[in-house]
């Protein structure tokens, strides 16, 4: 059997993607997604009383990066709080920082990006439910 480094995620952009470019001119950007799950509270209930307890949220935060023609796209239709589906391959970092110490960063390299609701708000253009039945899932590959 082979070995799957697969991740999937739906979340919202943290930040506004920004592309920046290596030194051979290959567009990158990072983009900062959040997932947050429901948890019940667990903690107990007083005997006798009424149950008050509120389910909590947690929030976790990735790190996507993605290259190329993606990268682009992202900075051209993606803003904060944009709601995106990435599936990637986890990837782990090594580097040395400004103080000489080595850190170790994990991010998922993005293999795709759907982009579920994909318009900047200053974008001129109408939004696909306004113009048609399809749904607002945009794929990279269509945007290019």
């Amino acid at each position: 059997m082979k070995d799957l480094n697969r991740v999937t995620l739906l979340g919202r952009l943290g930040t506004d993607p920004v592309v920046r470019r290596t030194k051979k001119g290959t567009p990158v950007t990072t983009l900062t997604i959040a997932t947050s799950r429901w948890m019940p509270d667990s903690s107990p209930i007083p005997e006798g009383a009424p149950d008050t307890r509120m389910p909590k949220q947690t929030t976790e935060w990735h790190r996507i990066v993605a290259w190329g023609k993606e990268a682009e796209s992202c900075e051209r239709f993606l803003k904060k709080g944009s709601l995106v589906y990435v599936e990637g391959e986890l990837r782990t970092r090594k580097y040395v920082d400004s103080q000489n110490i080595t850190r170790y960063s994990t991010e998922i390299t993005a293999g795709l990006i759907n982009f579920v609701n994909n318009l900047k708000l200053d974008d001129p253009r109408p939004s696909p439910s306004e113009d048609s039945d399809d749904e607002e899932f945009m794929e990279i590959d269509d945007v290019a």
